[in-house]
């Protein structure tokens, strides 16, 4: 049986979109997924002292004051990672997925280094731009590892050219 000329064209279309994301694609996702994640993870762990729940600014305040504003900063960063890692994969298609770590990763250092100054303007320990460059560093390089953890095993992004 053959199969439709354009099935096929569109198959292979998606596949080079997953493969290779524009970047209105690589800042929308990366973007929401820290975006939402990060408003979530503010529920249980403040970040700067800022956090959504009681629960979540007591537990800044006593990890801050307890282990020092670095130390602080780098946990905190990357705790903060945790959950958007899970929303870009669930956002993502696995093939855009691991393009998006691998290839595309400058929208997410550009939205850490974003939401971390801006919590950290508004956070009660005000701005400390040592503690943003350990919280963007923290949370970056978690959220890189955690996404390569959770992609399976897969090993290299191929290149469009490559697989077809």
């Amino acid at each position: 049986m053959e199969v439709p000329k354009n099935i096929e064209e569109n198959i292979k279309k998606m596949i080079y979109d997953d493969l290779d994301p524009s970047d209105m694609t690589s800042y929308t996702k990366s973007g929401a997924a820290l975006f939402i994640g990060g408003a979530l993870s503010l529920l249980l762990c403040g970040q700067f002292g800022m956090g959504l729940t009681p629960l979540a600014g007591s537990f800044s305040h006593t990890i801050h004051h307890g282990i020092g504003p670095l130390w602080c900063a780098a946990i905190c960063g990357a705790l903060f990672s945790i959950v958007p890692v899970f929303i870009l994969r669930t956002l993502s298609r696995p093939l855009q997925f691991r393009a998006l770590l691998r290839k595309k990763w400058q929208p997410q250092i550009i939205w850490t280094i974003s939401i971390g100054t801006l919590l950290s303007y508004h956070g009660d320990f005000g701005f400390e731009f040592l503690a943003v460059v350990v919280w963007s560093m923290a949370a970056f390089v978690v959220f890189r590892s955690l996404g390569e953890v959770i992609d399976f095993g897969y090993t290299q992004v191929k290149t469009p050219h490559e697989v077809f």
